[in-house]
């Protein structure tokens, strides 16, 4: 009887999987950076201060009882301003849960002010934790603290459902259109594809082909779904991670021409007078 129990019990050890919950222990001045996450991230502050910068924010800082959300390739950059404690979820685009109306994409269907707010897209707010969501984040450290932990990825998975139908009634329909709106905003088929692919650094043939779209099909697709052509969207994304990287402590100008490809210093002052109406040096002292 026991013998049956272990070999079940060891079938279900799976926890290599790259999504989850993980806790993240920072001492102060402790940096965290990726150039291109892989997952969608919820990042709740459990304990002390973090100042984190992205594609899309610089140097912005969160606090005990705040959470925020980081879409999926994106770069990031983070510091412990004092010594912290983070809980992390990565998961993917898409939460399947049996009631529609917790899923991300509930959030625009069921409330149109992200579509109708120009705007919304540069908005950039973060929740804080509602006594329910406080006891969420107790029960998962304590899941992941336990000297002897459940070895399932099915109870994680389980938690993780759990966790946006928590989010579903603590939060307005208006504050989690907001909240999500860097995956929302990818309503059509096309979009939800195109975003699931996208990662900084490749070419727009390589995402055609990813996409099994000949190069010409694809430049016209996204032209209709996105209102410009790819070339400049792709262009736009690496001017704001050009910023990211400019704001992390000893990257140069030397740094960023070779990172990303520039051919001298005239393509990249050519290339900041255009995105930034500034020449590098004078983009790097507003940033700094």
């Amino acid at each position: 009887m026991c013998a049956e129990k272990n070999e079940g019990f060891e079938k279900c050890m799976r926890f290599q999987s790259e999504t989850g919950f993980r806790l993240i222990i920072l001492v102060k001045d402790d940096h965290i950076a990726a150039n291109n996450i892989e997952f969608c991230n919820l990042v709740f502050v459990l304990e002390g201060e973090i100042e984190f910068s992205s594609s899309d924010f610089l140097r912005q800082r969160f606090k005990q009882d705040d959470f925020f959300f980081l879409p999926h390739a994106t770069g990031i950059y983070g510091t412990a301003v004092v010594d912290s404690r983070v809980l992390l979820l990565s998961f993917g685009n898409r939460v399947e849960l049996p009631c529609d109306n917790c899923t991300l994409y509930s959030y625009v269907k069921s409330y149109n002010y992200v579509k109708e707010e120009k705007d919304v897209s540069n908005l950039f707010r973060p929740l804080q934790v509602t006594p329910q969501v406080k006891l969420f984040e107790d029960q998962m450290v304590s899941y992941l603290l336990a000297a002897k932990k459940i070895p399932c990825d099915y109870l994680y998975d389980l938690k993780q459902k759990e966790l946006f139908i928590i989010l579903t009634y603590n939060y307005t329909r208006k504050e989690l259109a907001e909240f999500f709106y860097p995956v929302l905003g990818y309503g059509t088929s096309f979009k939800q594809r195109f975003q699931a692919i996208y990662r900084n650094g490749l070419s727009i043939s390589e995402i055609a082909s990813k996409m099994n779209m000949s190069l010409r099909t694809f430049s016209r697709k996204f032209y209709v779904e996105f209102g410009e052509p790819a070339r400049y969207w792709l262009l736009k994304q690496k001017a704001k991670n050009i910023r990211l990287k400019l704001s992390i402590p000893g990257i140069t100008i030397s740094d960023i021409i070779m990172e990303f490809d520039f051919t001298d210093m005239s393509h990249f002052t050519k290339f900041c007078k255009h995105f930034y109406d500034c020449t590098p040096a004078e983009l790097m002292r507003q940033i700094k």
